[in-house]
């Protein structure tokens, strides 16, 4: 089900929620280390993230707590988020909450709690695993590096292909378009051509470049201009931009279980001797239906003033051996003339393989002889067959006054790794580095010197740095395509680096160095940052 609302503030924050039911907990058989996991959920600003639950019911390492594990995929991305893990009852009940600031430096987030008290504070054997993620605008700070920009005079002339919305006629660049909207690269692959047209207004298209080259868009003074947006999006296919974001999402997880209750009463119980075996009535259950079930008991010798038995179920089935897991709860109350015994539980649980036997409650009472006396065992159990079923049940998505991806960097990173539509080779050592000339002269005032010149360089579509190593070239180049730096980095790297932002004048990367520099300084190095400075 999706269900959308409607945003009125003017700078919210970003949020997402996750939301996973797990329905008849207790009928997870899991044993300790192992775990269910729930379907994968990615925050709408924080493309290409995928995270999961892992909930382990009887424990990671210690089987007396469950434990949840809130998984992030395997991304390169630095994330800094607010992260809040809450278990609930199924009233939405807070049974136990935990945040973790730092989550996005962690690949896991981890939270437990005791699993006997978590059983107990259930309604209905249902456990609901919320995760809230907040991601505040201020944490992010002003952009890294200076945005792209298909209206730049300069940059425009590296534009080799257009898209044209009637009149309208937009230069841009294959390479990004390839990075951010692939679908109309293999079109115009398909047809062996450098253009293309669109069906859509000037406007929306105009919008849509913006938001390929900045990551962002304001809906803000234009609701029309929203809604034209999002049926650009899904025509031709921008999965990149979404309009409409999933803001919260609920998961359900049901373990296939059913309950059997009945009471076995047991006359003149006082009397049996020891050796006596009993056995109950055959009862089948419904998502079992090749099996029976009944009930055996066992009387055990002891002393005079004490009853010593146990309860067992036995199954009876066909050729099938299937794993049934089963939990019990034996209440035995034994009434005479004398004494109205106290309620007393045995509670076990047992996963069936090949065995037909099980022993699910030993247990021991006082006596006192009398010809009325009779135990009553009220007895409930709950079976499954050990198969669960998991879906999306809910999404919440909202009409968002403004995009704003955070993370869009990481698709120019895969550009640059990749080298497509290359139009420039950065020459170091035995190392060719293939490279964009108008990411490198909107992020290098140098490099678009030596390209607005016409170097010998610039003419040759290559550049040549002698100066430097490859490894500090390759770095160098991954963070004006990206705005990041891969860790963990040494000190040696990063004061080449401090001298290669110098160089070509990248004030980001000026600032990173000399940030690392300073709180990694120490005796030794003390000269070379002086020499640096």
């Amino acid at each position: 089900m999706a269900v959308y609302r409607a945003s009125i503030e003017e700078e919210t924050d970003d949020t997402f929620t996750f939301t996973w039911i797990i329905e008849n907990l207790s009928m997870c058989y899991h044993s300790k280390g192992k775990y269910i996991c729930s379907p994968r959920f990615a925050m709408h600003t924080l493309p290409g993230v995928e995270w999961n639950i892992k909930l382990y019911p009887q424990g990671m390492s210690d089987e007396n707590y469950t434990d949840v594990y809130l998984v992030k995929g395997n991304t390169p991305e630095d994330i800094f988020i607010y992260c809040t893990i809450e278990m609930l009852d199924s009233n939405e009940k807070s049974i136990f909450r935990h945040t973790d600031v730092t989550a996005a430096y962690q690949t896991i987030v981890h939270c437990r709690k005791e699993r006997k008290s978590l059983l107990e504070s259930l309604i209905n054997d249902n456990l609901l695993i919320r995760v809230s993620f907040l991601t505040r605008r201020r944490l992010w700070g002003p952009e890294i590096l200076p945005s792209l920009s298909h209206e730049n005079g300069f940059v425009d002339q590296f534009a080799d292909v257009v898209l044209r919305a009637g009149d309208a006629v937009f230069k841009v660049h294959k390479a990004l378009l390839w990075a951010r909207w692939p679908k109309v690269v293999e079109e115009m692959d398909a047809e062996q051509k450098c253009h293309q047209d669109l069906d859509i207004q000037s406007d929306v298209l105009e919008a849509i470049i913006r938001y390929l080259y900045t990551g962002k868009i304001n809906f803000k003074d234009s609701e029309l201009l929203a809604a034209d947006v999002s049926s650009a999006v899904m025509e031709y296919e921008i999965s990149s931009l979404n309009s409409t974001p999933v803001v919260a999402q609920k998961a359900r997880t049901c373990i296939n279980a059913e309950k059997i209750s009945f009471e076995w009463p047991i006359g003149n119980f006082s009397r049996l001797p020891a050796g006596t075996v009993l056995r109950s009535r055959l009862f089948t259950v419904r998502n079992l239906p090749s099996c029976g079930w009944n009930l055996i008991l066992n009387v055990h010798e002891s002393p005079l003033s004490v009853r010593v038995f146990d309860v067992s179920i036995c199954k009876t089935c066909g050729r099938e051996f299937k794993p049934i897991f089963v939990t019990s709860s034996v209440r035995c109350n034994w009434y005479n003339y004398f004494e109205n015994s106290k309620l007393t539980l045995y509670e076990n649980s047992h996963l069936f393989l090949s065995d037909k036997i099980w022993k699910c409650a030993d247990i021991s009472k006082n006596i006192c002889p009398n010809s009325e006396d009779r135990l009553i065992l009220t007895c409930e159990f709950k079976f499954s067959n050990c198969n669960r079923s998991t879906e999306i049940v809910e999404s919440l998505r909202e009409f968002a006054p403004t995009v704003n991806c955070h993370y869009f960097s990481s698709d120019l990173l895969n550009l640059y790794k990749s080298g497509k539509f290359s139009d420039i080779s950065i020459l170091a050592g035995l190392k060719t580095f293939s490279a964009h000339k108008f990411i490198l002269s909107a992020r290098s005032s140098v490099f678009r010197k030596i390209l607005e010149a016409e170097m010998i360089e610039s003419r040759n579509s290559v550049i040549e740095i002698s100066d430097m190593d490859p490894d500090v070239v390759d770095k160098m180049l991954s963070f004006l395509y990206s705005g990041k730096l891969e860790q963990p980095l040494k000190e040696t790297i990063m004061q080449k680096l401090y001298s290669a932002a110098d160089k070509y004048d990248i004030p980001a990367l000026l600032k990173i160095g000399s940030s690392f520099l300073k709180s990694n300084l120490t005796v030794k190095g003390v000269c070379e940052v002086l020499y640096l400075a």
